[in-house]
């Protein structure tokens, strides 16, 4: 090391900074630095590579204008934050909502390691990881980052990121590795780089994309729709590896799984590497919590069926009835799922239900042939998005008798294809959109009812556009793009977005749209509320309207009955339904749908699940959330843009002034600024603040020259105040007392994580892909001796106590004079 102190002046090309850190390496050292007239910008510098020059301290004033001096006062107050604030979120382009702040103080104050955010669709949970991110790459700009997202996402995930916190994101896929791999030397490590990654959770699933990553440490992961990633799964166990190598685990999800208990503990264990690091820290707000706007109208509109659809649904109800008993006699679940699969698709259309049928005729012909599953070359950025008919499930021949078996499918087809004429859904579609004059989404489980609402509303006077599992993510991503094009008229263009559930997650929908229909209503309540938050989100202006459209007939039972019971076991595990589950639970849906005895079917015949074991925890941060709000509040309000006089300002100098009283209402004295600032071992600026006192000197009240006022300046810089001296020593304990105790607590909290981390890799030698598989050769492996120096190293590193150094250097001087 070259003698370079923690939180010292230096110069560098034209600039003065502040040296944050220093690291030593084998030629060179890099010095972390912060521009001391920008307290944001950040820069990394290699000396000797780089000309650095240390900045004494200077004991006489740079004398500037007033104007100038009380620039640079609310300069220093807006670059100071306290130990346990955030550093990132003044200059965050963000709106300062408290809820919002809640996860990253819980982070950066408490020392947090996972958390679940699990807050209403909506409400902003890219913004709260987003800055998370932004807080980690602000105190570390060496951090590493990495972000797991649906594919349809990751382009929305890098705008919002750069927008809103000014983060440059890897968008980490298929040809981002290869060239990753090919423009780098041999044995390197193409996620070894600092940065902040975005990468598919489908794509980090893949071998050769988890392999090189079980070889990094990563400060932070972001885990988005982790309820996709549900137990026993590939994404779950891929998430969990990569979340186990990670300081800090983020888990994102709107829909957490919590009338499945076994569910909802896979999803709050991602991450946890030790029974001993006890639960993860549970964020759960909505809409009611936070005060937002009025709630969401939700209607159900019953829709009376023709009598060819009640023919069908009679029809294939009998073919059901017959199918499900001779499968539970002999063990075919198959068979089970292929009569639930059409009696859901009669739900949808009966066109939909006439394709479904028609394919499972050739199918029973001339079944599918089996193909073993193998690696799919290239690799692929997403698991294709299920909505069509499983043709496995179809294929299983359901009652032993097969020409039975025909003749009842033949009944139901040419049942479904008069039924499909003129469907009731249709013409009720038909007239709502005729009488609404603005842009609506409709919903369906099912590519073919897509297919068919296109063909039947492409009259209508509106432009559709689909939206679907079959189409890229840069096409959906188009798709996204015109429907929320502000700039065309919604009267004279009013757009129907006709969307399978690929469109119900992750998607910003609320730019033009506020209506959402449910042309068939999901089995599972999480679809429901994932496809309303499309547009029921912050930023919405005005009230969301979602409609759920359902038949007049007993067979809507087979998906009312279960989305009632999820929704009586999620109440019983203490949460509140909204939206259309909550409408879903009255008494009259089952009495209008179901009849008279439906109720206790669809809501009291089946035994409500236990709450979910206790796999997490809250903690109230409503007042300190609202406290960093206020402040950081203050702080952009200070930070004014340069004056345009005194440009031989240079940083490195404290600068005076002088102002007469009258214009000031100070008595005649001076009025001087400190910066108190406590550092930690690695030089990391803990806590900053500024130290304003005062000095009534009635000598300094008599008439003299301007070059007397600056000569006094400048003796008033080398005189010792007992009363400077008292006031900072009080503000110097007040702030260590505090510090002190945020810094052990984070320090503690992230070492113990740290060493988990490493020990882990040392026991746990075996791993999800076979070491060799895909490295290339001459790769440099991890090898037990590496683990432990790095366990050395982070017992070394580890607070046992929390040492922190002071220092207090004067800023700025105003005197105050009579005239």
């Amino acid at each position: 090391m070259s003698g370079w102190t923690s939180g010292g002046r230096l110069s560098a090309r034209g600039q003065s900074w502040i040296l944050e850190r220093a690291e030593a390496g084998a030629d060179c050292e890099a010095l972390h630095l912060v521009r001391e007239a920008s307290p944001g910008a950040k820069i990394t510098l290699l000396f000797p590579f780089d000309r650095i020059a240390a900045l004494h301290e200077r004991r006489t004033a740079h004398v500037v204008s007033p104007r100038r001096c009380y620039h640079v006062i609310r300069q220093i107050a807006a670059g100071c934050d306290p130990a346990g604030t955030l550093k990132s979120l003044a200059s965050a382009r963000i709106d300062l909502l408290p809820h919002q702040l809640e996860p990253a103080l819980a982070v950066f104050a408490q020392g947090t390691t996972r958390m679940l955010i699990a807050d209403g669709v909506g409400l902003g949970k890219t913004v709260q990881a987003g800055l998370i991110a932004a807080e980690c790459v602000r105190r570390s700009p060496s951090a590493r980052s990495l972000i797991l997202v649906p594919a349809g996402l990751r382009d929305q995930w890098k705008r919002e990121l750069g927008r809103l916190f000014a983060l440059e994101c890897i968008s980490a896929d298929a040809a981002w590795l290869k060239a990753a791999a090919a423009d780098r030397p041999s044995g390197a490590n193409p996620w070894a780089l600092p940065g902040t990654y975005l990468a598919s959770i489908d794509f980090v699933k893949q071998p050769e994309a988890l392999r090189p990553l079980e070889d990094v440490r990563w400060d932070l992961v972001v885990l988005d729709e982790a309820h996709t990633a549900s137990a026993r799964s590939d994404r779950r166990i891929a998430a969990h590896a990569v979340a186990c190598r990670s300081r800090i685990v983020v888990l994102l999800t709107a829909t957490p799984r919590t009338d499945d208990p076994a569910e909802h503990e896979a999803l709050c264990g991602i991450g946890r590497i030790d029974p001993q690091e006890g639960p993860v820290l549970l964020f759960r707000r909505s809409q009611r919590d936070i005060g937002g706007r009025a709630d969401r109208r939700s209607t159900l509109l019953v829709v009376r069926p023709s009598e060819a659809e009640l023919r069908m649904h009679e029809l294939l109800e009998e073919y059901t009835r017959r199918v499900w008993r001779e499968a539970v006699t002999r063990g075919d679940e198959l068979a089970t799922l292929a009569a639930t699969v059409l009696r859901k698709r009669a739900l949808s259309s009966a066109g939909s239900l006439a394709a479904s049928v028609k394919r499972r005729i050739d199918l029973l012909v001339a079944p599918p042939p089996a193909i073993d599953e193998q690696l799919r070359l290239p690799m692929w950025e997403e698991d294709p998005l299920e909505d069509d008919e499983p043709l496995t499930a179809l294929a299983a021949p359901g009652l032993a008798n097969a020409a039975s078996e025909r003749r009842w499918l033949g009944l139901i087809a040419e049942a479904a294809q008069r039924a499909a004429v003129m469907e009731s859904k249709t013409r009720f579609m038909r007239r709502l959109l005729r009488r609404l004059g603005e842009p609506v989404i409709v919903f369906t489980e099912y590519r073919d009812t897509l297919n068919r609402l296109k063909h039947a509303l492409s009259d209508a006077r509106r432009s559709v556009l689909l939206l679907h599992g079959g189409m890229r993510p840069a096409e959906r991503s188009r798709v996204q793009h015109e429907f929320n094009d502000t700039s065309a008229d919604c009267r004279a263009d009013p757009l129907v977005l006709i969307a399978t559930d690929a469109a119900a997650e992750g998607l910003n929908l609320h730019l033009r749209c506020r209506l959402v229909i449910h042309y068939e209503l999901p089995w599972s309540t999480a679809r429901l509320e994932q496809r309303a938050g499309r547009v029921d989100r912050l930023g919405q202006q005005r009230r969301v309207h979602e409609l759920g459209l359902i038949a007049a007939t007993a067979a809507e039972r087979l998906v009312l009955a279960p989305l009632m019971r999820r929704v009586a076991r999620s109440r019983s595990a203490g949460h509140q339904a909204e939206g259309l589950p909550e409408a879903l639970a009255e008494s009259h849906v089952a009495q209008l749908i179901m009849g008279a005895g439906a109720t206790n079917a669809g809501r009291g015949s089946s035994p409500t699940a236990a709450p979910p074991a206790t796999c997490s925890y809250s903690v109230e941060l409503t007042h300190a959330a609202s406290a960093e709000a206020a402040r950081v509040g203050g702080k952009r309000r200070l930070a004014p843009a340069a004056p345009p006089d005194d440009r031989t300002y240079r940083h490195d100098w404290p600068v005076a002034s002088l102002i007469r009283r009258r214009s000031s209402g100070l008595n005649p004295g001076y009025v001087a600024v400190d910066v108190l600032r406590l550092s930690n071992r690695r030089g990391e600026i803990v806590h900053e603040e500024p130290i304003v006192w005062q000095v009534s000197d009635p000598l300094n009240g008599r008439k003299r020259s301007d070059e007397e006022i600056r000569t006094t300046a400048a003796e008033l810089l080398a005189r010792t105040s007992v009363e400077r001296e008292k006031l900072i020593a009080l503000r110097v304990g007040t702030a260590l007392a505090r510090s002190v105790i945020i810094h052990q607590s984070v320090e503690t909290a992230w070492a113990r994580r740290t060493r988990l981390i490493l020990e882990s890799l040392r026991i746990h030698s075996t791993q999800l892909v076979q070491r060799g598989l895909f490295d290339k050769p001459g790769r440099v492996q991890s090898t037990e001796s590496q683990v432990e120096t790095l366990l050395t190293k982070a017992e070394e590193t580890s607070p046992g106590v929390a040492l922190l150094s002071v220092d207090v250097r004067l800023a700025a001087i105003l005197l105050v004079v009579r005239r």
